[in-house]
């Protein structure tokens, strides 16, 4: 009975230090308060990424800390493990085991504390990643004068070519449903595409294979949900942002679930996933699925007047880190009500020079567009 009794606190003595430094490793990675979103996700990371969870010097040396500090104080008998009665050659006491249960909880309270405290002295230092980029890339970007593609060229073409590192992916829902990079199945915008709908019902969903075998604009290459994570998972620098455009409650459920599904729940992943909301109860429905570290509010269909989004933002301030606007409703009061939240301003779409420099002395912080590249637009810090 004493050695269970010794082997399960040692045990508890060495998990909490694995999880409070997992704590840790996260609010060092997140830029804002939200550490670990479920004991599911925890146990993704373990299983994606085992090594670094577990055998992390600080945890190495805890544990071993643990062992000796119950070895050697009191009575220099209470050792914490199962092997400990046999090296002793006797019971323990319930005065040598309560010795044991203190000195353990001492050490793992203490292990974690420091921990907290380190992740508040740290997380508050952390930039936003909406801070450093000015250009959110619309589909992919431009490629061969061609703007609506979504496709893995126009992803390659921005990021060496542009120096992108935010990309914008419309998403839609196969006829099976499975979440593909395609920004609607209209008849017209097929043929902006060069490619043949498989139905003849206008903006009827095509089905995942067809979709998958037909070539964009005749060379470019579709991608899929898992085609998008793959990107990355290659590229570590890069950021998603989602344009689901659909509103009903049970396509949205389905559309991040496959998100979240495709990434395997991995933090290393979904921290660089910005989704977009249209409406307020949409930021609730995703949160029940997975709790993003950062979302930008896009009104282009929303109904919320400039006070009500300026109140949203306000009681969701942890999670929404930019508001998207229209150039046609851009106000520079609301501009500077959204600053005032320390919130960033975007405006799409943008396709000039001209275009981002007026709305810049609006007080905009980034555009959308498919035209632009990042350097040129980080000028606009020099000229104004």
């Amino acid at each position: 009975m004493h050695k269970t009794i010794n082997f399960i606190i040692f045990t508890i003595s060495s998990v909490i230090p694995i999880i409070s430094t997992y704590f840790q490793q996260q609010s060092e990675r997140y830029s804002n308060m939200y550490l670990l979103k479920s004991w599911d996700i925890f146990l993704a990371d373990l299983r994606n990424h085992p090594l670094p969870i577990l055998l992390t010097p600080t945890n190495i040396a805890v544990v071993l800390f643990a062992i000796l500090f119950s070895l050697f104080s009191n009575y220099k008998r209470n050792l914490a493990v199962s092997i400990s009665t046999t090296f002793l050659g006797r019971n323990f006491s319930k005065k040598y085991i309560l010795n044991s249960k203190v000195n353990l909880l001492v050490v793992s309270s203490l292990y974690l504390a420091g921990s907290l405290l380190h992740m508040f002295n740290t997380v508050e230092f952390q930039r936003p990643v909406l801070q450093d980029n000015k250009v959110i890339t619309h589909a992919m970007g431009e490629i061969d004068g061609h703007y609506y593609t979504n496709s893995l060229e126009a992803f390659e073409h921005s990021y060496h070519q542009r120096g992108s590192r935010i990309f914008e992916v419309d998403f839609e829902l196969t006829k099976e449903g499975i979440l593909v990079a395609r920004h609607d199945w209209r008849f017209v915008y097929a043929e902006q595409l060069e490619q043949t709908p498989e139905t003849l019902v206008d903006n009827e969903p095509w089905t995942y294979e067809y979709f998958m075998q037909q070539k964009i604009n005749k060379k470019y290459t579709p991608l899929d949900i898992n085609g998008i994570i793959d990107l990355l998972k290659k590229y570590p620098d890069i950021y998603i942002v989602t344009d689901t455009k659909l509103s009903d409650i049970d396509s949205i459920k389905k559309q991040f679930s496959q998100i979240v599904e495709a990434a395997d729940y991995d933090p290393s992943i979904l921290e660089r996933i910005i989704p977009q909301i249209y409406f307020q109860e949409m930021l609730t429905t995703i949160n029940a699925i997975y709790k993003f570290e950062n979302v930008i509010y896009t009104l282009y269909k929303s109904p919320d007047s400039n006070e009500e989004v300026l109140q949203f933002v306000k009681e969701n301030i942890k999670q929404i880190k930019g508001v998207a606007n229209h150039t046609t409703r851009i106000d520079k009061g609301f501009v500077d009500g959204l600053h005032n939240l320390n919130v960033y301003v975007y405006t799409h779409p943008i396709w000039s020079m001209e275009e981002a420099q007026h709305f810049y002395q609006l007080g905009v912080d980034g555009f959308y567009t498919a035209t632009l590249s990042e350097k040129e637009l980080q000028a606009l810090d020099v000229l104004y």
